[in-house]
């Protein structure tokens, strides 16, 4: 079975394309996936890859902020405006079925809240970078899905 990383809170499934021309109205699903996602707040070389073996990495629900699960330390790197909390790298993994795909459709992923410099893989393929912290973004996943289990 095909795996992938994904890190995201939403992701839209559009059906036909869009077309403000079509007689057709325009279906949406859109698909919320805040449930069971891999976690382990560390930077592991190669978990963007399908195959990773991410079993030993823990559940979460998100949203999710694992920095509060930290001490407070007075020196800490943010000081005052990160909370006196830790920083550092986590990663999420997200495994998901398709059953079918149509001739046509689209998928998008929409992300509504990760803190900050977020990396966004599917299937091994990076969809981009998004510096900013709590600025909604998305990244078509179109050209990367396949039928199966993601």
């Amino acid at each position: 079975m095909k795996k992938s990383l994904i890190i995201l809170f939403l992701v839209f499934i559009q059906l036909p394309a869009k077309n403000i021309w079509a007689a057709v109205p325009e279906i949406s699903l859109h698909l919320l996936m805040d449930l069971n996602w891999k976690f382990i707040q560390s930077d592991v070389k190669g978990a963007e890859a399908p195959g990773f073996n991410d079993t030993n990495w823990r559940m979460v629900n998100v949203p999710h902020d694992w920095s509060i699960e930290g001490e407070f330390e007075q020196d800490a790197i943010t000081k005052g405006p990160g909370g006196y909390l830790p920083t550092g790298v986590g990663w999420y993994r997200k495994h998901f079925s398709i059953s079918s795909i149509s001739t046509g459709q689209q998928f998008r992923i929409e992300f509504d809240g990760v803190y900050m410099n977020s990396d966004v893989w599917i299937n091994g393929q990076h969809l981009g970078k998004h510096p900013y912290g709590y600025t909604s973004f998305y990244y078509d996943l179109t050209p990367f899905i396949k039928k199966g289990e993601i």
